[in-house]
């Protein structure tokens, strides 16, 4: 599973996204439009025109179409439909 997050300085759901990847095991890339080396706003927009929010999250699986979503709440669902989260508190 290849997983990246674009993300945004600021934004309380992109940094809840990292933290759900962390504790789920899996390595992510997060990428944030606009900071120093990383692609710029303008370049985001066109290559994701559609997408108003974030973190945008895509993840690629080998054998499988793309997912891709807005949000921290549709990474969690996969990550406990996978098992690789559990919503019960420790």
């Amino acid at each position: 599973m290849d997983i990246t997050l674009y993300t945004t300085r600021g934004c309380s759901s992109c940094i809840a996204a990292k933290q759900l990847c962390n504790r789920a095991k899996v390595e992510f890339t997060a990428i944030e439009p606009g900071a120093p080396g990383e692609i710029s706003k303008s370049e985001f927009q066109t290559q994701f025109p559609d997408v108003r929010g974030f973190p945008y999250v895509i993840i690629k699986q080998e054998g499988e179409e793309d997912i891709q979503f807005i949000g921290v709440v549709e990474l969690a669902k996969l990550f406990l439909k996978k098992g690789l989260v559990s919503s019960k508190k420790k």
